[in-house]
């Protein structure tokens, strides 16, 4: 299962990549800002993103909307600082599946993630089982 996850942030990054290994996931790119998380999406198909919103080059939003556009139905997870209902449902509508409110622990990035896993290991799958 091809996981990304997109924050200009190590530290942040770090704390993301080791609630997925707690869960089982140890395919995981790293993008440090929103132009590189696109330039992932054109070229891997990955079936969980997990994207901050405020980042250098291009917004999680933008990155969001690519990921979508290209028809890519996994579940993102936005992270964020903007706690507002409208910017939650500036994310929703761009097409995030989740949001949780920085700052957050391993523990509560775990619990976030496991909601969304399952989806995201039946896509692959599926896609594992097409290509045979």
């Amino acid at each position: 299962m091809n996981t990304l996850v997109v924050d200009d942030s190590n530290v942040v990054r770090l704390v993301i990549r080791r609630a997925l290994a707690q869960l089982g996931l140890e395919n995981v790119d790293e993008a440090g800002d929103g132009k590189q998380a696109i330039e992932l999406v054109e070229s891997t198909h990955y079936h969980l993103v997990v994207v901050d919103w405020n980042m250098p080059e291009v917004n999680g939003i933008d990155v969001i909307r690519k990921i979508r556009e290209m028809g890519n139905t996994c579940p993102i997870v936005m992270q964020t600082t903007n706690a507002t209902k409208s910017d939650v449902m500036e994310a929703l509508r761009a097409g995030a599946t989740d949001y949780i409110l920085k700052p957050f622990t391993t523990e509560e990035m775990v619990d976030k993630l496991d909601d969304h896993m399952l989806h995201g290991v039946m896509m692959a799958e599926l896609e594992k089982n097409n290509k045979t």
